[in-house]
């Protein structure tokens, strides 16, 4: 029987490392947390490219309209992000996210937040990226 190393701990033994490609296995499990989990946020104001570490976008809409650019969907698939308009403009200031290259955003080319304070969250198929859920207060 052969054994996988899932997970290790990083040396201060405070967080969670994934091993290397040639150590992983795919399960086919449920994972059970109880307690917090903390996810990559990252606040932008101006165009942005996202980037592998990144979960939560929160976008200053103060000073312009900006774009935020979706990685490809090839590589993704599984992957969730959030994109906020985090300072209340977007009405007058929209924040356009963009495909990359030729993927689609459910069957667009690109997605619109308005709303101020508005929200929407996006979840890659490996082909495209969906659109989950849009939050307008």
């Amino acid at each position: 029987m052969a054994v996988y190393k899932l997970f290790g701990f990083d040396s201060s033994n405070t967080r969670i490392v994934i091993p290397s490609a040639s150590d992983t296995c795919a399960l086919s499990s449920t994972l059970d947390i109880e307690g917090g989990i903390r996810l990559k946020s990252r606040d932008i104001n101006g165009n942005y490219n996202i980037v592998s570490t990144d979960y939560m976008i929160a976008v200053n809409t103060s000073q312009g309209a900006y774009s935020v650019t979706l990685p490809s969907a090839s590589t993704n698939a599984g992957r969730m992000i959030i994109i906020k308009d985090e300072t209340g403009n977007a009405n007058t200031n929209n924040i356009t996210i963009n495909r990359s290259g030729t993927d689609m955003i459910d069957g667009n080319t690109n997605f619109v937040l308005n709303t101020p304070k508005s929200a929407v969250v996006f979840c890659c198929t490996g082909t495209t990226w969906l659109v989950i859920s849009k939050y307008s207060p």
